[in-house]
C-alpha cells in the first residue's frame, strides 16, 4: 500500500481495486485476506436497483443475506472487503450481494449513504454459512474463530464454500 496519505487517497480515487488488493497483500498472513487475494473477485459499484428496498446502518451482512435468501434465483450472497469515498483507506470487511448479470447489489452502502468504490468478494453458500449471520453481525468469513476451526487452512475453506482460484492468482 502506498506509505503516504496523498499517494493512497490517488490511487484510491482512480484505481480503488488496485489499492484494495495491495493493502490486502499487506496483510497476507490473514488467513481472511488470504482467501480474497487468492479466490475474491472484484466488483465495481451499481446504485441500487429499483424494488430492493435499503437496509439497516451497519448490518451489512444481515441486510445482504435476507435478500439472497428471500430471492436465491435473483441473488448470491458474498463477503469480503470493500472501500468508500469518505472512508478509511484500507479494506473494510462488508457484505452484499451479486445479480445475475453481475452487478453489486448492496443495501447497507447505498448511493445515498455512502459512495462506494470497490468491492472484492467471494459468493457463500447461504446452505453452508447457515445461521451465522445475525444482527450486526460481520458475516461469516470475518468471525473470528471462522478460520481458526479450519487450522487457518485457506484451502480447506476455499473447498467448503466451493471456491476456485481467480485468473492469476498465486497462492501466498
Amino acid at each position: 500500500m502506498p506509505d503516504d496519505i496523498e499517494s493512497a487517497t490517488d490511487l484510491l480515487l482512480h484505481d480503488p481495486h488496485k489499492l484494495l488488493l495491495s493493502a490486502l497483500e499487506d496483510e497476507s498472513h490473514s488467513p481472511h485476506y488470504r482467501l480474497l487475494i487468492e479466490y475474491g473477485v472484484p466488483f465495481d459499484p451499481s446504485p441500487l436497483i429499483a424494488g430492493v428496498t435499503p437496509g439497516r446502518k451497519r448490518c451489512c451482512a444481515l441486510n445482504s443475506a435476507e435478500l439472497a435468501r428471500q430471492h436465491p434465483e435473483l441473488y448470491t450472497y458474498y463477503e469480503g472487503v470493500a472501500t468508500h469515498r469518505t472512508g478509511p483507506r484500507w479494506p473494510i470487511s462488508h457484505a452484499w450481494c451479486v445479480d445475475r448479470h453481475g452487478h453489486v447489489v448492496d443495501r447497507t452502502w447505498t448511493f445515498r449513504t455512502i459512495s462506494p468504490l470497490a468491492y472484492r468478494g467471494v459468493p457463500m453458500p447461504l446452505g453452508v454459512i447457515g445461521d451465522w449471520i445475525v444482527e450486526e453481525s460481520a458475516g461469516f468469513l470475518n468471525t473470528r474463530d471462522t478460520f481458526a476451526m479450519f487450522g487457518n487452512d485457506v484451502e480447506c475453506m476455499a473447498r467448503l464454500l466451493g471456491l476456485r482460484r481467480i485468473d492469476g492468482a498465486k497462492p501466498a
